[in-house]
């Protein structure tokens, strides 16, 4: 029953990790691309260390800066 519920565990934390690095891939490609909303989402991420991104305060402020460049309120 325990290896029942650790194998259990382990695939859910697995397809969470690769839902986390699929959508970062796709908000990198967006931010990438001019999305300001992206470019934002991307900063917070970086910043807090979410969704799979280290905690990288550089790549965190270089992204909001692009976001607050076109005018996004947030950034």
């Amino acid at each position: 029953m325990k290896r029942m519920f650790a194998s259990l565990v382990l695939a859910l934390l697995l397809s969470t990790a690769t839902a986390w690095a699929e959508s970062l891939a796709t908000l990198q490609q967006q931010a990438e691309s001019g999305n300001s909303d992206a470019q934002y989402d991307l900063a917070m991420c970086y910043w807090k260390g979410e969704k799979g991104a280290p905690k990288d305060d550089g790549k965190a402020f270089y992204w909001a800066k692009k976001a607050a460049e076109q005018g996004n309120a947030y950034a």
